[in-house]
């Protein structure tokens, strides 16, 4: 496995110190971070150099990229009549604000089934429609 190199604003040692620290959250996080778990020593900060990697990537809005990605929280609950997953609160911007609309929700109604999902809405620019060109005779 090779070592990939560390963004420009961390160090080796930074690195090396969140590998150590962050095993179980990392293995957690993101499916991302799995193929970098080969080696458990030099895997772990290959796995924290992606995810930082990818964290700066994100960070840095592309070209086409409209507005900034949004991400809210929205609690669901199982519709009985037809087994379709509906809202059941507003969207929210933490998911611990979403938890405790899950945790009302089971103390309110403790026989339906709630789930949290996570919406990332993403608005891409669309390049601009040619023009209709007039047609030579």
């Amino acid at each position: 496995m090779t070592t990939q190199p560390a963004p420009a604003q961390f160090t080796a040692e930074q690195i090396t110190a969140l590998a150590d620290t962050l095993y179980d959250a990392l293995y957690a996080i993101t499916p991302f971070a799995e193929p970098h778990f080969a080696d458990e020593n030099q895997g772990l900060e290959n796995a924290v150099r992606a995810v930082l990697t990818a964290a700066t990537h994100e960070a840095q809005q592309p070209e086409t990229e409209a507005h900034p990605t949004e991400t809210e929280w929205v609690l669901e609950t199982l519709w009985r009549t037809n087994g379709e997953w509906r809202r059941h609160c507003p969207a929210r911007t933490t998911r611990d604000e979403a938890e405790q609309d899950h945790e009302r929700s089971i103390t309110h109604d403790p026989s339906r089934q709630y789930r949290i999902v996570r919406v990332v809405t993403t608005s891409t620019a669309e390049p601009a429609p040619h023009e209709c060109e007039e047609p030579t005779l």
